[in-house]
Protein backbone atom coordinates (compact mmCIF):
# COMPACT_ATOMS: atom_id res chain seq x y z
CA UNK A 1 0.00 0.00 0.00
CA UNK A 2 2.91 2.48 0.93
CA UNK A 3 4.22 1.65 -2.53
CA UNK A 4 1.80 2.62 -4.15
CA UNK A 5 1.28 5.83 -2.44
CA UNK A 6 4.98 6.25 -2.80
CA UNK A 7 4.21 5.83 -6.76
CA UNK A 8 1.04 8.02 -7.09
CA UNK A 9 3.73 10.88 -5.20
CA UNK A 10 6.56 10.72 -7.31
CA UNK A 11 3.90 10.34 -10.66
CA UNK A 12 2.80 13.45 -9.67
CA UNK A 13 5.70 15.57 -9.08
CA UNK A 14 7.12 14.33 -12.44
CA UNK A 15 4.12 15.66 -14.17
CA UNK A 16 4.55 18.60 -12.60
CA UNK A 17 8.07 18.43 -13.72
CA UNK A 18 7.38 17.91 -17.01
CA UNK A 19 4.59 20.33 -17.11
CA UNK A 20 6.89 22.98 -15.99
CA UNK A 21 9.23 22.30 -18.43
CA UNK A 22 7.03 23.37 -21.23
CA UNK A 23 7.10 26.39 -22.90
CA UNK A 24 4.14 28.39 -24.55
CA UNK A 25 5.30 29.57 -28.20
CA UNK A 26 2.64 31.64 -30.51
CA UNK A 27 2.84 32.79 -34.03
CA UNK A 28 1.92 36.45 -35.13
CA UNK A 29 2.65 36.54 -39.01
CA UNK A 30 2.00 39.59 -40.98
CA UNK A 31 -0.21 39.60 -43.02
CA UNK A 32 -2.40 38.00 -40.36
CA UNK A 33 -4.79 35.64 -43.08
CA UNK A 34 -1.52 33.37 -43.16
CA UNK A 35 -0.99 29.68 -43.67
CA UNK A 36 1.54 28.22 -40.56
CA UNK A 37 2.85 25.22 -41.12
CA UNK A 38 5.20 23.38 -37.79
CA UNK A 39 6.11 19.92 -39.10
CA UNK A 40 2.72 18.04 -40.55
CA UNK A 41 0.65 20.67 -37.69
CA UNK A 42 -1.37 23.99 -38.94
CA UNK A 43 -1.26 26.13 -36.04
CA UNK A 44 -3.15 29.07 -35.67
CA UNK A 45 -2.44 32.72 -35.88
CA UNK A 46 -2.00 34.00 -32.61
CA UNK A 47 -2.51 31.05 -30.28
CA UNK A 48 -0.56 29.57 -27.82
CA UNK A 49 0.94 25.95 -28.22
CA UNK A 50 2.88 24.11 -25.70
CA UNK A 51 6.24 23.57 -27.27
CA UNK A 52 9.70 21.40 -25.41
CA UNK A 53 12.80 23.43 -25.95
CA UNK A 54 14.77 22.99 -28.69
CA UNK A 55 14.68 24.39 -32.33
CA UNK A 56 11.99 25.01 -34.15
CA UNK A 57 11.38 26.12 -37.89
CA UNK A 58 8.13 26.81 -39.14
CA UNK A 59 6.63 27.41 -42.57
CA UNK A 60 4.16 30.21 -43.49
CA UNK A 61 2.57 31.16 -46.39
CA UNK A 62 0.37 33.74 -47.76
CA UNK A 63 -1.46 34.56 -51.35
CA UNK A 64 0.51 37.02 -52.67
CA UNK A 65 3.62 36.51 -50.57
CA UNK A 66 6.56 34.34 -50.72
CA UNK A 67 6.86 31.29 -48.53
CA UNK A 68 8.92 32.20 -45.49
CA UNK A 69 11.10 29.59 -42.72
CA UNK A 70 11.30 30.71 -39.81
CA UNK A 71 13.81 29.36 -37.40
CA UNK A 72 13.42 30.03 -33.59
CA UNK A 73 14.62 28.48 -30.04
CA UNK A 74 12.75 27.41 -27.39
CA UNK A 75 14.00 27.54 -23.79
CA UNK A 76 12.57 25.71 -20.71
CA UNK A 77 9.75 27.53 -18.70
CA UNK A 78 9.51 29.94 -21.85
CA UNK A 79 6.59 32.40 -22.90
CA UNK A 80 7.45 33.35 -26.94
CA UNK A 81 6.10 35.18 -29.47
CA UNK A 82 7.89 34.98 -32.50
CA UNK A 83 6.81 37.39 -35.73
CA UNK A 84 6.93 36.19 -39.04
CA UNK A 85 6.64 39.06 -41.77
CA UNK A 86 5.92 38.13 -45.02
CA UNK A 87 7.57 40.04 -48.61
CA UNK A 88 5.43 40.21 -51.67
CA UNK A 89 6.64 37.20 -54.26
CA UNK A 90 8.50 38.47 -57.28
CA UNK A 91 5.62 36.98 -59.43
CA UNK A 92 3.01 39.50 -57.86
CA UNK A 93 5.30 41.85 -57.74
CA UNK A 94 5.33 41.56 -61.84
CA UNK A 95 1.96 41.26 -61.97
CA UNK A 96 1.53 44.67 -60.00
CA UNK A 97 3.96 46.59 -62.37
CA UNK A 98 1.53 44.72 -65.28
CA UNK A 99 -1.13 46.57 -63.32
CA UNK A 100 0.69 50.11 -63.28
CA UNK A 101 1.36 49.68 -66.87
CA UNK A 102 -2.28 48.79 -67.68
CA UNK A 103 -3.80 52.00 -65.62
CA UNK A 104 -1.10 54.44 -66.94
CA UNK A 105 -1.93 53.31 -70.55
CA UNK A 106 -5.60 53.26 -70.06
CA UNK A 107 -5.69 57.03 -68.25
CA UNK A 108 -3.36 58.09 -71.16
CA UNK A 109 -5.85 56.70 -73.57
CA UNK A 110 -8.83 57.88 -72.19
CA UNK A 111 -7.70 61.11 -70.92
CA UNK A 112 -4.47 62.39 -73.36
CA UNK A 113 -5.66 63.31 -76.31
CA UNK A 114 -8.00 65.71 -74.77
CA UNK A 115 -4.95 67.40 -72.07
CA UNK A 116 -3.02 67.36 -75.55
CA UNK A 117 -5.39 69.62 -76.91
CA UNK A 118 -6.40 72.21 -74.30
CA UNK A 119 -2.87 72.40 -73.55
CA UNK A 120 -2.43 73.63 -77.21
CA UNK A 121 -5.69 75.28 -76.98
CA UNK A 122 -4.58 77.47 -74.38
CA UNK A 123 -1.50 78.54 -75.96
CA UNK A 124 -3.11 79.35 -78.92
CA UNK A 125 -5.87 81.19 -77.43
CA UNK A 126 -3.08 83.46 -74.99
CA UNK A 127 -1.77 83.98 -79.02
CA UNK A 128 -4.79 85.14 -80.15
CA UNK A 129 -5.56 87.60 -77.69
CA UNK A 130 -2.02 88.58 -77.82
CA UNK A 131 -1.86 89.01 -81.53
CA UNK A 132 -4.60 90.39 -81.78
CA UNK A 133 -3.95 93.56 -79.41
CA UNK A 134 -0.57 93.74 -80.94
CA UNK A 135 -2.71 93.89 -84.50
CA UNK A 136 -5.12 96.72 -83.02
CA UNK A 137 -1.83 98.75 -82.25
CA UNK A 138 0.26 98.39 -85.21
CA UNK A 139 -2.98 99.27 -87.24
CA UNK A 140 -3.69 102.73 -85.03
CA UNK A 141 0.12 103.12 -85.66
CA UNK A 142 0.05 102.53 -89.62
CA UNK A 143 -2.94 104.71 -89.75
CA UNK A 144 -1.15 107.91 -87.97
CA UNK A 145 1.90 107.66 -89.86
CA UNK A 146 0.04 107.24 -93.35
CA UNK A 147 -1.84 110.25 -92.26
CA UNK A 148 1.29 112.02 -91.52
CA UNK A 149 3.23 111.14 -94.45
CA UNK A 150 0.49 112.31 -96.82
CA UNK A 151 0.45 115.76 -95.18
CA UNK A 152 3.78 116.21 -94.95
CA UNK A 153 5.75 119.12 -96.50
CA UNK A 154 9.60 118.52 -96.26
CA UNK A 155 11.11 115.28 -98.61
CA UNK A 156 12.86 113.91 -95.30
CA UNK A 157 9.32 113.67 -93.32
CA UNK A 158 7.33 112.44 -96.22
CA UNK A 159 10.07 110.11 -96.46
CA UNK A 160 10.53 108.94 -92.31
CA UNK A 161 6.14 108.63 -92.49
CA UNK A 162 6.06 106.16 -95.12
CA UNK A 163 8.84 104.12 -94.05
CA UNK A 164 6.84 104.34 -90.57
CA UNK A 165 3.61 103.61 -92.29
CA UNK A 166 4.90 100.47 -94.52
CA UNK A 167 6.78 98.55 -90.76
CA UNK A 168 3.55 99.34 -88.85
CA UNK A 169 1.11 98.04 -91.92
CA UNK A 170 3.93 94.72 -92.33
CA UNK A 171 3.75 94.09 -88.67
CA UNK A 172 -0.27 94.67 -88.19
CA UNK A 173 -0.32 91.87 -91.08
CA UNK A 174 2.05 89.32 -89.50
CA UNK A 175 0.10 89.67 -86.42
CA UNK A 176 -3.01 89.02 -88.25
CA UNK A 177 -1.45 86.00 -89.61
CA UNK A 178 -0.59 84.60 -86.30
CA UNK A 179 -4.05 85.39 -85.28
CA UNK A 180 -5.76 83.75 -88.06
CA UNK A 181 -3.39 80.53 -87.84
CA UNK A 182 -4.15 80.35 -84.27
CA UNK A 183 -7.42 80.29 -84.88
CA UNK A 184 -7.02 77.39 -87.23
CA UNK A 185 -5.45 75.89 -84.76
CA UNK A 186 -8.27 75.75 -82.65
CA UNK A 187 -10.98 74.82 -84.85
CA UNK A 188 -9.53 71.70 -87.13
CA UNK A 189 -7.30 70.97 -83.63
CA UNK A 190 -10.95 70.66 -81.75
CA UNK A 191 -12.48 68.77 -84.33
CA UNK A 192 -9.53 66.15 -84.65
CA UNK A 193 -8.89 66.09 -81.28
CA UNK A 194 -12.34 64.93 -80.91
CA UNK A 195 -12.06 62.22 -83.61
CA UNK A 196 -8.80 60.96 -81.92
CA UNK A 197 -10.70 61.17 -78.70
CA UNK A 198 -13.59 59.14 -79.61
CA UNK A 199 -11.14 55.95 -80.98
CA UNK A 200 -8.74 56.34 -78.32
CA UNK A 201 -11.28 56.24 -75.81
CA UNK A 202 -12.73 53.04 -77.30
CA UNK A 203 -9.56 51.74 -77.45
CA UNK A 204 -9.24 52.02 -73.66
CA UNK A 205 -12.34 50.73 -72.74
CA UNK A 206 -11.44 47.23 -74.76
CA UNK A 207 -8.22 46.82 -72.62
CA UNK A 208 -7.99 44.01 -70.59
CA UNK A 209 -6.91 44.36 -67.11
CA UNK A 210 -4.16 41.70 -65.71
CA UNK A 211 -5.25 39.20 -63.56
CA UNK A 212 -3.38 37.24 -61.11
CA UNK A 213 -3.28 33.77 -60.61
CA UNK A 214 -1.11 31.15 -58.46
CA UNK A 215 -0.91 28.22 -57.22
CA UNK A 216 -1.58 27.90 -53.10
CA UNK A 217 1.29 26.44 -50.78
CA UNK A 218 1.49 24.34 -47.73
CA UNK A 219 -2.00 23.62 -47.82
CA UNK A 220 -5.78 22.86 -50.32
CA UNK A 221 -6.69 26.98 -50.05
CA UNK A 222 -9.68 28.18 -50.99
CA UNK A 223 -9.68 31.96 -51.87
CA UNK A 224 -12.31 33.99 -52.29
CA UNK A 225 -13.34 37.89 -52.55
CA UNK A 226 -15.12 39.46 -49.82
CA UNK A 227 -17.30 42.74 -50.27
CA UNK A 228 -19.68 44.27 -47.58
CA UNK A 229 -21.16 47.33 -46.37
CA UNK A 230 -17.90 47.66 -43.75
CA UNK A 231 -14.99 45.89 -45.30
CA UNK A 232 -13.04 44.57 -48.29
CA UNK A 233 -10.91 41.71 -48.64
CA UNK A 234 -9.80 38.20 -49.40
CA UNK A 235 -11.27 35.35 -47.61
CA UNK A 236 -8.97 31.76 -47.06
CA UNK A 237 -10.09 28.88 -46.25
CA UNK A 238 -7.84 25.52 -46.32
CA UNK A 239 -8.23 21.59 -45.17
CA UNK A 240 -6.00 20.71 -42.71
Amino acid sequence: MKAIFFFLIFSFFTFQLLAQNKSKVRIYTKPKESVIKLGDSTLEYGKFYELDSGRYAVKVWAPKHELTIKKFNVTTNQLKTVPVKLSYSESYKKHRQRVNWYTTKKVALKYGVAATYIFIAINSYSKVIKYNDDASRYKEEALGYKQAYESSFWPNDLTFNRERFQQSKNNYEDAIQVVSQNQQVLLYGGITAGILAYFSWKKANNLVKPEYQEEPLLSDLKISPVFNQNTSGIAISFKL
